[in-house]
């Protein structure tokens, strides 16, 4: 099979894996797809997708944006504070003054506002919260 078709097929796979949750999947194909070809920017965005790790989410990030400066979501990847950066599988993005969730298929628990808030917390650390009793 000539390269180019390999590596689309590859690319087919990883998105299939991310469609359905299956991080690791992805991350492994796509770690193998950037290995032969570190320029490919559709793997460097899929990658920044199907990662977790804040740390390795900013690299991605930054290589997309050596490909291609400008790119929001590369953008917002490196501007969002950590504890706010998607979580298992949730995009996100900013319009003006709003963060935008959108949860994957299979995240049937994200039903309100509050349920995005609750994961930022989580997030951050429920910990890191100042307890207080609500005002009348």
């Amino acid at each position: 099979m000539p390269v180019l078709l390999e590596a689309q097929r590859e690319m087919e796979f990883a998105e299939a894996a991310l469609r359905r949750g299956d991080f690791v999947q992805a991350r492994r194909l796509l770690a193998q797809l950037l290995r032969g070809d570190s320029e490919n920017l559709m793997a460097w965005r899929l990658l920044l997708r199907a990662l977790q790790n804040p740390e390795h989410r900013q690299r991605a990030a930054r290589e997309i944006l050596r490909l291609a400066p400008g790119d929001a979501e590369a953008q917002m990847a490196l501007q969002t504070p950590n504890h706010v950066q998607p979580r298992m599988g949730s995009r996100a993005r900013i319009e003006g003054a709003s963060l935008v969730v959108t949860p994957p298929p299979y995240r049937n628990d994200f039903l309100h506002a509050v349920d995005v808030v609750e994961e930022i917390a989580i997030g951050r650390g429920l910990d890191t919260f100042e307890p207080e009793l609500p005002e009348e």
